[in-house]
């Protein structure tokens, strides 16, 4: 026991130890884990298993509530993983790949659509079709902010059609009927207070793209939210009419915060006007009277906050540099904390902050917070 205490004393001297805390046993999640993500409401945690060479070759979902996971999905030597997006109101994951097909007169492609579930440890192929590789296809998955259910747009050929993950993600259709209306001028407005799809004419992509031109050029900029990993999300005009360099309507623009795309153009609606909205269980358009969009909440502040804290470890003549990990009071200068791990390299603390994932040469463990 003696080198265990002279090892924990070496590394608790950059902060003093507190005790209102408790953390739940370590728990083994998995072997060379990268690219971890929590789901939204903290219970189900995702990873991919990475060859030396970067490529992911499996997907792994781990259960906090039955302490439990596994690999899912195998991903082969000639798919790519090309997204992976968590679902609302369900510890579930759709995951896209697309995979070079050998042979042929022509190279081609397969896109494919996955549904992973980190309760039953299931992965249902949803859809999947094969393109020419010079028809340059393209997936986009936009999931409902409040429903298990989501929006994919496929572009191939220059020609975009749209399908549906229905509720519950039990099955992708194609959706004939936002299909037509996008050909017809509408576009992709936004989710509505209910988390369902909305379309609108004001959303069309040949009345943005004027409009946001114009307000790049001298508009003011009103950075709202600046979150890792949320992107960051800019005000353009004030909607009060073309005047000058203003635009229009007030547009939002989420941007990524790594490449600086446009993930959303959301136009503004009158209350109470006509706008389609897509059925999530059969992806059928309805008319009905806009009541506003869906308002992202931001989580409450965290009580306790994750951090680094290097040090030494010390045994017998031999010292050697650690960076442990503690949880702390969410203050500026923490002075005092709860030791999680003695050694790790990267962490994510669940949405909800009641877990940590960390890895320590590139094994993933969990552990729970209780207050």
């Amino acid at each position: 026991m003696r080198p265990i205490l002279l090892c924990l004393f070496a590394l608790c001297g950059a902060l003093s130890p507190a005790q209102q805390t408790k953390l739940g046993p370590v728990r083994f999640v998995a072997p060379e884990a990268e690219f971890v993500s929590w789901s939204p409401d903290g219970k189900g945690l995702a990873y991919s298993i990475v060859e030396q060479g970067g490529e992911t070759k499996a997907i792994g979902l781990y259960d906090l509530s039955a302490a439990k996971g596994q690999q899912v999905l195998q991903i082969g030597p000639n798919q790519k993983v090309t997204s992976q997006e968590w679902l609302y109101g369900r510890t579930a994951m759709l995951v896209t790949l697309s995979e070079d097909i050998p042979g042929g007169s022509k190279p081609s492609v397969l896109l494919s659509v996955w549904a992973l579930d980190a309760t039953s440890f299931d992965a249902r192929k949803l859809w999947s079709q094969e393109f020419l590789k010079e028809q340059e296809p393209t997936l986009e998955v936009d999931v409902s902010p409040v429903l298990p259910h989501a929006l994919v747009t496929l572009q191939a050929a220059k020609t975009t059609s749209y399908y549906v993950v229905v509720q519950g993600a039990g099955g992708m259709v194609f959706s004939r009927d936002v299909t037509t209306a996008v050909g017809q001028g509408s576009g992709f407005a936004g989710w509505s207070v209910d988390g369902t799809a909305l379309f609108s004419t004001l959303a069309s992509s040949d009345q943005f793209s004027a409009k946001i031109s114009r307000a790049l050029g001298n508009a003011v900029q009103d950075r709202l939210k600046s979150d890792e990993g949320q992107g960051v999300v800019f005000v353009l005009g004030d909607g009060r009419g073309d005047s000058g360099n203003r635009a229009s309507v007030p547009i939002k623009l989420t941007l990524d915060s790594s490449s600086f795309k446009f993930i959303r153009i959301q136009p503004s609606i009158p209350m109470g006007s006509s706008v389609l909205e897509c059925v999530p269980s059969n992806g059928a358009l309805r008319t009905v009277r806009f009541r506003g969009y869906h308002e992202s909440k931001d989580n409450p502040p965290l009580s306790e906050k994750s951090l680094f804290s290097p040090g030494e470890l010390k045994f017998s003549n031999s010292i050697a540099g650690t960076q442990s990990l503690w949880l702390t009071p969410n203050v500026k200068n923490p002075t005092s904390g709860t030791l999680v791990a003695a050694q790790a390299e990267r962490y994510w603390m669940a949405p909800n902050g009641q877990q940590v994932a960390y890895t320590y040469s590139g094994v993933l463990f969990v552990r729970s917070i209780q207050q």
